[in-house]
Formats: structure tokens, C-alpha cells, sequence
């Protein structure tokens, strides 16, 4: 996926807010299964990439993006968690869950502990869930990402191919800080 620089091979990017770089960088370093290749703070998120590993995580937690919602445990925090690895198991593609038992959902979104929604991108995106699942829809609709007329993926079977469209309009709405994202300009829509 082109949208995370320096990005070799598939990677998680797990931003918070309302908490510093040292909280997230231990509970990622003490449960994580593969280290840390960057992190920063900007703008009020601090954030930390690391190479995408399978849901089978140590306990207390199952997958990268269980460590999102547990960083938020505390008032006001919050966390965007965002994947490059894109589940290609046929089987889970046809059940409406956050993701398959080896892959992470590809982008989640926590506030103090509680999953405010979520979805899988790139190509047609699938799988929207949360307590505020439909949040970003209007802007989804608006670039017509989703919805009945998603007729630039017929004009150009590239569109959102790796889902940098979509993390996009995730970021602009989130204000995330770039580094670590590498996004395309939306000027020119």
C-alpha cells in the first residue's frame, strides 16, 4: 500500500490522542508481536508503525487493533488504528464481522475504551460497524466511495485500489499528522 512512507511490506498505524507516545509505545512494545519501525507526535497525535503479524496476539489481547481500544481506557482518549494488510480469505469475505480470525479490520476508530466504528477499504469497502458506523459516510458518498454510484471504480479500475481515497478522508476528518501517512492530493476531485 502506497499511503504509509517508508512503509516496507504491510503495516499497522496506531494513532492516539489525549495520550502521550511513551503509553503507546510500551503497551504496543509489551503485547505486540513484531517491534516498532517508527513513531512520532505531531499535532496532538502521537503515533507508532509497526509490520502487520496475525490476530493471534499475546493476552489479554487478540489483535493489533485490540491494543487501539485498550489505550483508550482513560477520559477524552481516543485512537485510530489503520491496517495495510488486506484480508483475502474467501470465506470471511461473505460474513459481516470486523474481520477474519488472522487479519485485522483496516481501520477502527476508540474513544474511552469504546469502538466509535470501523470498516474495511481499499477497492469497494465492506464490513462498516461501530456505534457511530456510518460517521464518515457522507464524505464515503460525496467521493463516491460507497453508495449506488461508485461509478469511478468502473472508469478506472485502479481507484482506491489500496485504499489511500478512503484513509483520506479518514485522516482529514481526524486532522492526522503526516508522517507517517503519504495520501494523494484531493484537490483535483
Amino acid at each position: 500500500m502506497s499511503w504509509v512512507q517508508g512503509a516496507d511490506g504491510e503495516v499497522f498505524v496506531t494513532f492516539g490522542r489525549g495520550l502521550g507516545l511513551t503509553e503507546i509505545t510500551a503497551l504496543i512494545t509489551e503485547y505486540g508481536k513484531t517491534p516498532i519501525t517508527a513513531s512520532g507526535e505531531t499535532s496532538g497525535w502521537a503515533w507508532c508503525v509497526q509490520p502487520a503479524h496475525p490476530r493471534t496476539g499475546h493476552l489479554p489481547y487478540a489483535g493489533p487493533n485490540d491494543l487501539a481500544r485498550a489505550l483508550t481506557h482513560q477520559d477524552g482518549a481516543e485512537t485510530v488504528f489503520l491496517s495495510t494488510w488486506v484480508c483475502d480469505c474467501p470465506a470471511e469475505q461473505r460474513i459481516n464481522q470486523q474481520a477474519c480470525r488472522n487479519h485485522p479490520i483496516q481501520f477502527a476508530h476508540y474513544r474511552e475504551g469504546f469502538e466509535t466504528m470501523y470498516f474495511n477499504f481499499g477497492g469497494r469497502e465492506s464490513h462498516r460497524g461501530g456505534w457511530h458506523a456510518d460517521f464518515l459516510l457522507p464524505q464515503l458518498l460525496a467521493e463516491r466511495i460507497v453508495g449506488r454510484d461508485t461509478s469511478r471504480y468502473d472508469a478506472d479500475p485502479a481507484f482506491n485500489a489500496d485504499g489511500a481515497h478512503t484513509v483520506a478522508i479518514i485522516a482529514e476528518h481526524f486532522a492526522l499528522p503526516s508522517p507517517p501517512l503519504a495520501l494523494p492530493d484531493r484537490t483535483h476531485r
